[in-house]
C-alpha cells in the first residue's frame, strides 16, 4: 500500500538516515512483504473512497470481497472494529516493520538534525556542529591544575583591583580552617558582611564550604572591588583544583570577570555625562 511505503520512508527520515537508505529500507520491506507493494492494493470502488487504515493489533485493516476495503469484525463484515481480531497472516503489524527497519539499518550514519529548509538552514547547522565540537575540545583539555603541595592557583580582578589567590585543602576541619588575606584574617580585613559573602560565594555555590584553606594577596581599588576580584579568583582556583565545579561556578556568573568600569570624565563636561549648569544671560 502507498500509505505503508510513505509511513517507512518518513520512519526512516526521522531516524536520521539519507532519502536512499530509506528508499531502500522500504523497497527491502516491500520485498519481504509483498501486501505492502502498491501493485498489491486492490482497486477502490467507483462509489466510495477507501477509509483511512488504521494500523494495529487492536484494529487491524484487512481487504473486503469485491475489491472494498475496511476493518475486520467478528461477524466477519468489512465495517465495524473488533478487538477480538488479529492480522491476517499476509499482513505484519506496521510496528514490526518499524524495529525491523531500525535494526537493518542501525550500522548507517545518523544525519545531523536540519531545522528548517534551505542552504541557510543547513550552514547554522553546520557551524552549530563546529561550536559543541570546539566546546568539547575545550572541555577535554580542561585538567586538574596543582602544584607538587596540592596548591591551585586563581587570579581574580575587578576594576583596578587584582587578587592573586592559593587554595589547598583543610584537613584541620572547619575550625582550623585557614583564610587569610594580605597576611589578616578575612573576617578581621573585610569588616564589611557583604564583603565576606563575596568572597564566600564560591565555596557557597560549589557546596565545599570549610573544605578549603586560602591565602589571598589583593592590592588596589577599594574593599569592595577587592572582595570581588578575591571571589572571582578563588572560583578561577576552585576550578583549577577540580574541573568539576565549573558545573556550578559558571552558571552563577563566577567565573566571568566582570569589565565595568567608571567611564572616563569628557573635556567640556562636569563628569563623564553630566553637563555645566547653562545660564542664557
Amino acid at each position: 500500500m502507498a500509505a505503508s511505503m510513505l509511513i517507512l520512508r518518513g520512519k526512516a527520515r526521522l531516524l536520521g538516515h539519507s532519502r536512499r537508505a530509506a528508499a531502500a529500507a522500504a523497497s527491502s520491506l516491500t520485498d519481504a512483504f509483498p501486501v505492502l507493494s502498491t501493485t498489491a492494493a486492490p482497486s477502490t470502488p467507483d462509489r466510495c473512497p477507501a477509509p483511512v487504515p488504521q494500523f494495529g493489533a487492536s484494529t487491524p485493516f484487512t481487504a473486503g470481497s469485491g475489491g472494498s476495503r475496511g476493518f475486520a469484525s467478528s461477524s466477519g463484515g468489512s465495517t465495524g472494529g473488533d478487538k477480538s481480531s488479529v492480522n491476517p497472516p499476509d499482513m505484519p503489524n506496521i510496528f514490526e516493520l518499524f524495529e525491523r527497519l531500525e535494526a537493518e539499518y542501525a550500522h548507517l550514519p545518523r544525519l545531523p538534525i536540519v531545522f528548517g529548509d534551505g542552504e541557510e538552514a543547513a550552514e547554522k547547522t553546520v557551524r552549530r556542529l563546529k561550536e559543541q565540537e570546539k566546546q568539547e575540545a575545550i572541555q577535554a583539555q580542561r585538567v586538574r591544575k596543582v602544584d607538587k603541595h596540592g596548591v591551585a592557583r586563581g587570579l581574580g580582578k575587578r576594576k583596578s583591583a587584582t587578587a592573586h589567590v592559593r587554595l589547598w585543602e583543610n584537613t584541620a576541619g572547619v575550625s582550623g580552617a585557614q583564610q587569610t588575606v594580605n597576611g589578616k584574617p578575612m573576617n578581621i580585613y573585610f569588616a564589611n558582611l557583604a564583603h565576606r559573602q563575596n568572597v564566600l560565594a564560591p565555596f557557597i555555590v560549589s557546596g565545599t564550604t570549610g573544605m578549603f584553606n586560602f591565602g589571598v594577596t589583593v592590592h588596589g581599588s577599594g574593599l569592595s572591588s577587592q572582595s570581588q576580584a578575591v571571589r572571582h579568583g578563588l572560583a578561577r582556583a576552585l576550578q583549577s583544583y577540580n574541573p568539576e565545579f565549573r558545573a556550578a561556578l559558571r552558571p552563577a556568573g563566577l567565573l566571568t570577570r566582570d569589565t565595568r568600569v567608571v567611564e572616563r570624565k569628557k573635556p567640556g563636561k562636569a563628569k563623564a555625562r553630566k553637563s555645566f549648569q547653562w545660564v542664557k544671560r
